[in-house]
């Protein structure tokens, strides 16, 4: 009779964080991204497309990525106004992905160094789109914020930066 009472307490006491963790809300990753950007048009001239690639450091997984973003003309104090744009990022363990939904608006500016050179400053904001593997159904939110420097003009390079996501419980 001790032994089956042993084993129901272990089992007890193993399963609880286990029904806990599947319970346990939402569920936050933050991600040290760098990469590049290149500009597919005269940011100057009128409404302007970015694509953008980018990787993870590894923690707490190594990750890549790549948007699209369609921006206003940069106005005349370099402000960015993001019209649309998504961007994907793929897990490297496991394959899954998971599809960033850009909230429309200004998200950051570009302003002119010392050097001659041009610094790059965004914040965006936007919705989970679900995605594949254990992403199928995801919703959530997330930030991203990066920094940079225009090295030539069209590409930014390189630029770092954080993608805070915060996933709905399913």
């Amino acid at each position: 009779m001790k032994r089956v009472l042993v084993l129901l307490v272990v089992l007890g006491v193993t399963a609880l964080p286990a029904f806990a963790q599947r319970n346990e809300g939402v569920r936050h990753m933050k991600l040290a991204i760098s990469g590049s950007v290149a500009t597919l048009g005269n940011p100057l001239a009128g409404p302007f497309s970015v694509m953008a690639t980018y990787a993870s450091e590894g923690r707490p997984e190594r990750a890549t990525g790549q948007g699209l973003y369609l921006y206003q003309q940069l106005g005349s104090e370099g402000e960015m106004v993001c019209e649309a744009g998504q961007s994907a990022v793929r897990f490297d363990g496991s394959g899954d992905m998971l599809l960033l939904l850009l909230a429309p608006g200004r998200t950051g500016a570009m302003v002119p160094g010392g050097d001659g050179t041009f610094t790059w400053t965004q914040t965006f904001t936007g919705t989970i789109g679900g995605g594949t593997g254990r992403f199928e159904r995801a919703t959530g939110t997330f930030t991203k914020t990066l920094t940079g420097r225009l090295v030539l003009p069209g590409l930014v390079s390189p630029w770092t930066g954080v993608i805070e996501i915060s996933l709905d419980p399913k």
